[in-house]
């Protein structure tokens, strides 16, 4: 049973093989986690090892020694009423897609494609 099939099994509740896992490497998955190439024209206001700036406009920070992505600490959204100034970031460029195509037509293992920040302008590359 290849992953692909395994995730949708388990998703409809038809029994596979064994439960579907997602572990780091060295181990296995079943997942392929494929996102989109970030906004080569996007520069941050806040760029340092423990603090930065997303093309979201949100800050993450994190502690000197840690492994992790660290957390956000402020988001521009944090009123309602900045929504009519928020710009949305652009994802209408079909060249944010590519390296997330390219990923899955090597999908050869067939794993499950889990694709995140898609929109319906990439889609024709997940489905």
């Amino acid at each position: 049973m290849t992953s692909k099939n395994r995730v949708k099994k388990a998703i409809l509740f038809q029994g596979p093989d064994r439960i579907p896992f997602d572990f780091p490497k060295p181990w296995s998955s079943d997942f392929l986690w494929v996102n989109t190439d970030p906004n080569p024209l996007f520069n941050p206001k806040l760029s340092t090892k423990t603090k930065w700036e997303d093309e979201w406009g949100s800050v993450w920070e994190k502690l000197p020694n840690d492994k992790t992505m660290g957390q956000i600490k402020t988001q521009p959204l944090h009123l309602y009423e900045n929504i009519k100034y928020y710009k949305f970031p652009d994802y209408k460029k079909p060249s944010r897609y590519l390296s997330a195509k390219n990923t899955i037509l090597k999908n050869k293992d067939e794993k499950f494609i889990m694709a995140e920040t898609f929109t319906k302008y990439g889609k024709e590359f997940y489905l």
